[in-house]
């Protein structure tokens, strides 16, 4: 804090010895220092990326044999349409057809029609972009028993037209229930690899410390074969997956895994997080203090505030971290309020807490976070206006679009905020990510800036993205 530039750092047997500028130095040089002048460039710590998704960065390149992934640039359900034919032909023997990555901008109010045309034969599953909500055909409506009578599960939807005919959009815990299931499986070995190459691509990237959110145990063993390997070139939090809307594990294989959490600790491996899921997408099922303005709901939750308050209180009693997906402002405050009674009721808290995404923090909560030693991680990259964003605003409004991404905010008011990717959904180039946030422009300058006010400076940047 003290000395965020320096133009110079001494380094011995791998520890940093002096930092300051370059007469500092002089003290702990001799003849045998090895000197190396940058010239005038930067050199940053190792980045950090506290939300990734490392198995599906890889899932779907090892699987490309049976497992269709829509490219950004398919735009119509006619290409889409096309892409699917190809796939059901190249694979006759497949049970179910499944894809990944479709559009959600562009395909959240169109029903499975195209789909049905496509592939009449066979059932088709399909996530979204989001990977909160799936879209099935005909035939795997039919599969699952899924009817316009079927009611829709708690913090989820089984979508309907106006006529009341089922659209074969399923949302949150719906999507995890009927479509998450049907996603191929890797072997160990494959995990491994795709382990390697995702954490070679980050370090390619200047990332050397990634946060596994809805960690299991494939993921652990890959992680602790490669460190005893002397392969993992990288930091990795385990934040294990729990009571997921999207998660198939049952609830009793997810506590065991966490109990059993401690044989993968290390110096590298660390295990003392859990990721929760508060609400959906902001916009759209995101939780929300006032109603969106189109659908004139609230959006959904998965606690209530009592729920919340059980779960937080029993991990950080655990010495364990918990993040939780919240993208609306309601969801942000419940969070917030439960980590207020957690400490209330305890005198202090034994973990510190992140809130995933923090899309919409109400200006009044915004100092809540300091007191209380809570992180907000913004992720996704879409501090800029995305066509993702531009689909959200029409439902959000412009009033709450000003504390979108609130990142200025919280550096005004001493908070803490971290930068992250929720890579693999939105992976971008990580100086975009941190050029972006002190735009608030696309990184190619071909939009006009979002919440300009919360634009915040290199420094702030780079610090959200490494000390904090």
């Amino acid at each position: 804090e003290q000395q965020p530039w320096a133009e110079a750092v001494a380094i011995k047997d791998g520890k940093f010895i002096a930092v300051g500028s370059a007469d500092d130095m002089k003290p702990v040089t001799d003849g045998t220092t090895k000197v190396i002048d940058l010239e005038g460039k930067l050199v940053l710590p190792g980045l950090h990326d506290q939300h990734v998704h490392i198995e599906q960065a890889y899932k779907g390149e090892i699987l490309s044999e049976q497992l269709l992934s829509f490219p950004a640039s398919v735009e119509t359900p006619e290409e889409a349409a096309k892409l699917l034919k190809e796939f059901a032909a190249k694979n006759p023997d497949a049970n179910v057809l499944f894809g990944q990555s479709l559009e959600y901008g562009i395909f959240n109010k169109i029903p499975n029609a195209w789909i049905d045309e496509a592939v009449p034969d066979r059932p088709v599953v399909i996530l979204s972009s989001t990977e909160h909500e799936g879209i099935l055909n005909s035939k795997a409506l039919a599969m699952e028993g899924l009817k316009p009578e079927t009611p829709s599960p708690e913090g989820g939807e089984i979508e309907k037209d106006k006529d009341g005919k089922l659209t074969g959009w399923l949302k949150e815990t719906a999507a995890g229930k009927w479509a998450w299931k049907h996603y191929p499986q890797v072997s160990p070995e494959d995990h491994k690899k795709g382990l390697a190459a995702t954490i070679a691509y980050l370090n390619s990237i200047g990332v050397t410390t990634v946060k596994q959110q809805h960690a299991k145990n494939p993921i652990a063993i890959a992680a602790q074969s490669l460190e005893q390997e002397g392969e993992l070139h990288a930091r990795i939090g385990l934040s294990w997956t729990w009571k997921g809307p999207l998660e198939p594990m049952p609830l009793a294989d997810q506590e065991k895994m966490i109990e059993e959490r401690g044989r993968f600790a290390s110096d590298l491996i660390k295990t003392e997080y859990v990721k929760l899921s508060g609400d959906g997408n902001a916009g759209s099922t995101g939780y929300v203090l006032e109603p969106y303005l189109q659908t004139k709901d609230r959006g959904i939750n998965f606690f209530t505030d009592d729920s919340l308050f059980e779960e937080v209180e029993k991990f950080d009693r655990m010495g364990m971290g918990v993040t939780i997906h919240a993208t609306g402002d309601a969801a942000v405050r419940q969070m917030i309020d439960a980590v207020e009674r957690v400490k209330k009721k305890h005198g202090e808290l034994k973990a510190r807490h992140q809130i995933a995404h923090a899309s919409m923090i109400h200006p009044d909560d915004v100092p809540r976070l300091k007191s209380l030693d809570i992180t907000a991680e913004f992720s996704p990259v879409v501090w800029f206006a995305t066509e993702f964003v531009k689909a959200q605003i029409p439902q959000i409004g412009e009033g709450r679009m000003r504390y979108w991404y609130p990142m200025r905010s919280v550096a005004m008011s001493g908070g803490r905020f971290a930068i992250a990717s929720d890579g693999p959904l939105m992976w971008q180039n990580t100086f975009q990510r941190l050029e972006s946030a002190i735009t608030r422009v696309a990184p190619d300058g071909g939009t006009e800036p979002l919440a300009p006010h919360e634009a915040i400076d290199l420094a702030v940047a780079v610090k959200a993205m490494t000390l904090d």
